[in-house]
């Protein structure tokens, strides 16, 4: 009898429904997991952003590219006849390497096609009127400059001198290249313009090409 009424008055304890401290510091644990994988991969990902927009918009880069703007530009205005490389480091019957190259061109872009026929254009000599040599110019140390004269052609025919432009700087080597069949150029002339960065010393190399008229 006296159970019976303890049990009457005091009923048994049901367990508390819920998690456990443990559970929760597991749970919390568990989910942390993955948040922490993502931070990883943002954060990796933004350094890498941040290398790769420096490294592309770095001095020398941007010089680079702009010098190769400048090189295609140009040399669309002649064709396969008035384009000379110079200070040759490579002569072979299929290809010409050199330091120097030279682009003669027309001032009026009329005269660039049908001046060169005189007998289609009437008082028209058909030889172009300027010129653009570009160049490496050596500098104190290591690197140069890569420039650009621009001046009429032939040289000295009317009294006004050349200007002279630099588009590149701390350019540590430059060639161009012209292929050749039965040793008479043709098609482009390409550029390749290696830059030193004056802050790191790592080099990068910018490639152009101008394809002239034939």
């Amino acid at each position: 009898m006296k159970s019976s009424r303890k049990s009457a008055f005091f009923p048994r304890r049901r367990p508390a429904s819920g998690l456990t401290l443990v559970e929760v510091v597991m749970a919390t644990a568990i989910s942390m997991v993955p948040i922490s994988a993502i931070l990883v991969l943002l954060v990796g990902g933004q350094r890498s952003w941040e290398r790769g927009y420096n490294y592309a918009n770095r001095q020398i880069e941007i010089e680079g590219q702009a010098a190769a703007a400048i090189f295609g530009r140009v040399g669309r205005k002649s064709d396969y006849d008035n384009c000379q490389i110079y200070d040759i480091t490579k002569s072979r019957r299929d290809l010409i390497c050199g330091e120097t190259v030279e682009f003669r061109y027309w001032s009026n872009k009329r005269n660039s096609f049908i001046g060169r026929d005189p007998q289609s254009s009437p008082g028209s000599s058909g030889s172009p009127t300027e010129y653009a040599r570009f160049y490496l110019e050596e500098g104190d140390d290591e690197a140069g400059v890569l420039k650009v004269d621009y001046g009429l052609y032939p040289q000295g025919s009317r009294q006004r001198a050349a200007r002279s432009v630099t588009i590149a700087e701390n350019v540590t080597s430059v060639e161009f290249r012209r292929t050749r069949f039965n040793s008479i150029g043709h098609g482009s002339v390409k550029m390749k313009l290696t830059l030193t960065d004056p802050d790191d010393g790592k080099t990068i190399t910018i490639t152009g090409a101008a394809l002239m008229r034939n």
